[in-house]
């Protein structure tokens, strides 16, 4: 397995650029640099894709959330409930504007990206209940921004896939659940030194973009004790019981120190009974989706998706 021309062309980039190890960056700087770049390399938006400003009316602190609406759709239709990466701390929703057209596009769903509430600001469990929260609204209510309750699924990124994957296991058993879950690349433990890992070790040296100090980083900023690692609100992959979840689908790169707990957790939800698919783009490294203004991957795997999207509902 080896690095593809274009994305080893841009880890290439990244390492000439230099910088300073994101641990001694303070977070005004650390948050304006993740936008730049996450805005310069996503590329042009989906020219046949609406995008709006609205918002998740949660009682004490209401949420933004944009919408992005293929200009194809008439009527009621599925819908992605997006949760954006960034380390729970970093990230924005503009920045997720060319991936999220792209996918709403090929997919015929509208995409619905909320703007979760950030640490170290708002630790755990802040981040999680405004996931949770928003996910429970747009179960009711997504209706009123023309989507189907009935078609919908949540999903997202990194640390976003994490609060998805969270969120689909505290959603109790008597409460509606969305269709499917859409994580890429998602975060799905944060207790250290698990040996089932492997590629935490041989990937997360820092040369593949995300390394193991920036998920120390991210932990340090997330959890206000490193103790709630643990629990699995934080960590998925530790829950002991994985019966009954939506489908699955899990999307990484090769090169991802992440790429491992993907595979055991889709292993995991079929072991317990459910459907659950992990696409792998052998190539490619952690945070790939985002740069698809630059990576043929990304483009390749923005399609991929949207076909799976549309066979869960």
């Amino acid at each position: 397995m080896t690095l593809d021309p274009q994305s080893l062309a841009l880890l290439e980039s990244f390492r000439q650029a230099g910088g300073t190890a994101i641990d001694d960056i303070d977070m005004a700087t650390a948050r304006r640099d993740y936008d730049l770049l996450f805005t310069q390399l996503g590329g042009l938006v989906a020219d046949d894709v609406s995008i709006r400003m609205e918002g998740v009316p949660l009682a004490d602190h209401p949420l933004p959330l944009r919408i992005y609406r293929p200009q194809t759709v008439r009527g009621p239709a599925p819908a992605l409930l997006f949760f954006h990466g960034g380390g729970w701390s970093m990230g924005g929703l503009a920045c997720y504007d060319a991936p999220l057209s792209h996918l709403a596009a090929k997919s015929g769903f509208i995409v619905a990206s909320v703007g979760y509430r950030l640490a170290p600001e708002n630790p755990f469990p802040a981040p999680l209940d405004d996931a949770l929260n928003s996910t429970r609204w747009a179960l009711a209510r997504i209706g009123d921004h023309g989507g189907d309750p009935a078609r919908l699924l949540i999903g997202g990124d990194s640390a976003g896939g994490t609060l998805a994957a969270c969120a689909c296991q505290l959603l109790c058993p008597t409460e509606r659940r969305p269709r499917g879950q859409v994580l890429f690349y998602p975060v799905l433990t944060l207790a250290d030194g698990d040996p089932r890992l492997p590629s935490r070790q041989t990937k997360g040296n820092g040369e593949y973009f995300l390394s193991r100090d920036g998920i120390a980083w991210a932990k340090g900023n997330y959890l206000t004790d490193p103790g709630l690692a643990f629990l699995p609100a934080v960590s998925p992959l530790l829950s002991p019981d994985l019966r009954g979840l939506p489908p699955a689908l899990l999307i990484t790169g090769g090169y991802d120190p992440l790429h491992d707990e993907a595979a055991l957790y889709a292993t995991r939800l079929r072991d317990a009974g459910g459907r659950a698919e992990h696409l792998t783009y052998p190539g490619t490294f952690h945070g790939f989706i985002s740069f698809c203004g630059v990576l043929d991957v990304a483009k390749q795997a923005i399609t991929d998706t949207a076909e799976r999207m549309r066979a869960m509902v």
